[in-house]
Formats: structure tokens, C-alpha cells, sequence
């Protein structure tokens, strides 16, 4: 229930998985627990509507009245119902619920799910905070490990690579099991890349890699080294291989951006035109329009970029990429023996994109 990581299914059958739609509704709790693992295998056009309606079975059995214990199980498994199905305040709330006391036999496990509904709401300073409360309120969890190696991807995400660093050298203690854990080693590497420690990063990874994350982290770090074609075939991989990892497009934004990096700038503006027609991610859209802009400006056809960047302006008013795009265009005009021009473009760059990180 990572944000930061994809997890793994075992592929099966979609016609295997999907529960007959002339089935009953589930009536007991144990009923709505074997739904939901079989919605979480059916396909993405099947897959919602189903665990909607597994929803709607889980509030129903809690009105038919349940025990204690039950009733901390049941908000559990809504919450895990909304997480998968993205809602992820309305999760965080129901695991915070499940704790109940905090004496339930999985009072931790339903107030680390909380953590980690915030975090993939996009809260990780909230989460953050709450790591070390959980860690206070729960010495003796065996998810200690899992925890501490939480909190070190949140301390990442908020670029303090040090206190992750310090937190991953803790979270295989009392549990040597862990240093074999793949989620760990993964860390471990994405912090050495982070400490500009590429080649650290390669060895911790090893010869093979196997899933999305390692391969992109890989692609990163030689790019890093200067390895643009092995970097390029990194990427084109992940997108390959893993067509429905979130890390997809930004690896086809990668390969482009190897070309870029290699200075073949005409092979760059093509490559990042390709990427904006495939991919789905909006800001991964707009990065590959202006990327593909200004690469075509520097092969030299001064007026087809600037074509192109005044496009990109109208078409992402008020982002990063349009305060980019507004700048490319003042360097465009400068290239062209407008400085006239180009000032008044400079300049609106400074009135309207000041305060624009």
C-alpha cells in the first residue's frame, strides 16, 4: 500500500477472477475480505465498479451489527477498499478509526495503513510526524522494520537524504531478515544515488534488476555516469516491460532526455515529440512539449521553436513550463536580433512568473 512503490500481483486470468455479476452480495465479514482480494485482480475497466460495490457490502455488514473486534476489522477493510480505490483521506480516516484503543490485535497495522493513506495523498510532513508517533506508540510492533524503512522513503521524498540514510541503517536491527528485503535494498540505493554516489547505487543493485523502480533508479545512474545510450535503453525498458507502471512515462521522458544530454539535439526534439503523443501523465506532457521546443531551438530553426513555445504558453498558463517556455522565448528573440523584443518578454517573465518556483 506503498505510494512510493509498485507492488506486485500474481498475474491470473481476468475471466479466473471476476466475481459472476448475478453473485449474492457478500453477507459476512470473511465473505467481503475474499471479494476484495478478488476485485484487486480484476481488470482496471472491472476493477472499480467492483470494489465500489465490495464497499457498499462492507457498510452493510456493519449495520447487521458486529462485535468489537469485527467492527475495528471491518473500518480496516474500508479502509483498505478506499485506498485501492484511491480515496485516500476517506482511507486514512477509516484505518485511524480501526485503531480503535489501540489494544486490537492489529491496532499497528491499521495506524501504519493510516500513515501511508497520508502519504499517498500527497502529506508526507504530516506523515512524517506521525511515523515517529507511531514508533512511540508501538515499541514491540514486528513493523518496526517496515516502519523505520517507511518513514526513510518519506524522509527521501522531502530531500532529507541524511535522516533517511540514518533511519535505513536502522531497520534491519533485530531483524537480519530484512537485509535480503528487496523495498530495502532499493532504498538503499536510491539514497546513494541521491548522494551523487552512482556507482554505489549500481553495485547495491546488483547485475539484474527486476521491476520498474530498479530499472529506472539504474537508467538514472548511468545516467549519471555518462552512459547516455545504456541509459536510454534503461528507460526504453521500463516503458517496455512495465507499460503500466506510474513510472512509465517519465522513463520515456527519460530516454528523450538522454539524446538531449548527448547534445544529438535534432534526434532529441524528435524523440520528445514522440513522448508528448504517448504518454498520459499531464506534466509529463507539458515537460516533453517544452523539452522538444527548446531542442529544436538549438538545432537552429530559431522560428519553429518559437512557434512552439508560444503554443506551449497558451496551452499551460500560469506553470512551470510556461515560465520556462516565457524565458526560451526572450532567448529566441535575442537569437534573432530582437533585443527589444526579447526585453519585453524577459520582463513578463518577471512580472507574472516571479514567484513561480
Amino acid at each position: 500500500m506503498t505510494a512510493a512503490l509498485l507492488v506486485a500481483m500474481a498475474a491470473v486470468p481476468v475471466e479466473a477472477a471476476r466475481r459472476p455479476s448475478a453473485a449474492a452480495a457478500p453477507t459476512s465479514l470473511q465473505e467481503v475480505g475474499n471479494a476484495f482480494e478478488q476485485d484487486r485482480l480484476l481488470a482496471q475497466a472491472d476493477r472499480v465498479a467492483a470494489l465500489e460495490q465490495t464497499q457498499q457490502s462492507v457498510a452493510q455488514v456493519m449495520r447487521g451489527g458486529v462485535d468489537a473486534d469485527h467492527r475495528d476489522a471491518a473500518r480496516f477493510l474500508s479502509g483498505a477498499l478506499d485506498y485501492e480505490l484511491g480515496h485516500y483521506p476517506q482511507a486514512a480516516q477509516a484505518f485511524d478509526e480501526a485503531v480503535g484503543d489501540g489494544k486490537g490485535p492489529f491496532a499497528d497495522d491499521a495506524s501504519l495503513a493510516a500513515i501511508q493513506a497520508l502519504e499517498a495523498a500527497g502529506r508526507d510532513a504530516d506523515a512524517a510526524r506521525e511515523w515517529a508517533k507511531w514508533e512511540r506508540r508501538f515499541p514491540q510492533s514486528p513493523l518496526i522494520p517496515a516502519a523505520r524503512l517507511g518513514q526513510a522513503w518519506n524522509a527521501m521524498r522531502r530531500g532529507d537524504v541524511a535522516a533517511a540514510s540514518k533511519l535505513l541503517a536502522t531497520a534491519s536491527a533485530g531483524a537480519p531478515w530484512m537485509e535480503r528485503n528487496p523495498r530495502l535494498m532499493l532504498a538503499r540505493a536510491t539514497v546513494a544515488y541521491l548522494s551523487g554516489k552512482p556507482a554505489d547505487a549500481l553495485a547495491l543493485l546488483g547485475p539484474k534488476t527486476n521491476g520498474a523502480p530498479d530499472t529506472y533508479l539504474k537508467a538514472l545512474c548511468l545516467d549519471a555516469q555518462g552512459s547516455r545510450l545504456k541509459a536510454a535503453a534503461a528507460f526504453q525498458e521500463v516503458a517496455e516491460r512495465y507499460p503500466d507502471s506510474p513510472l512509465r512515462d517519465h522513463a520515456l521522458l527519460g530516454k528523450a532526455n538522454a539524446f538531449l544530454s548527448a547534445r544529438d539535439f535534432k534526434s532529441a526534439a524528435e524523440e520528445f515529440a514522440r513522448v508528448a503523443a504517448k504518454v498520459s501523465d499531464p506534466g509529463v506532457k507539458a515537460e516533453a512539449e517544452l523539452r522538444a521546443a527548446g531542442s529544436v531551438y538549438l538545432t537552429g530553426a530559431v522560428d519553429s521553436a518559437l512557434t512552439s513555445l508560444r503554443t506551449i504558453l497558451e496551452s499551460h498558463p500560469g506553470t512551470d513550463v510556461a515560465a520556462r517556455a516565457q524565458f526560451l522565448v526572450g532567448e529566441a528573440l535575442v537569437a534573432k536580433g530582437k533585443p527589444a523584443e526579447a526585453i519585453v518578454e524577459f520582463n513578463r517573465v518577471l512580472s507574472q512568473y516571479f514567484q513561480h518556483k
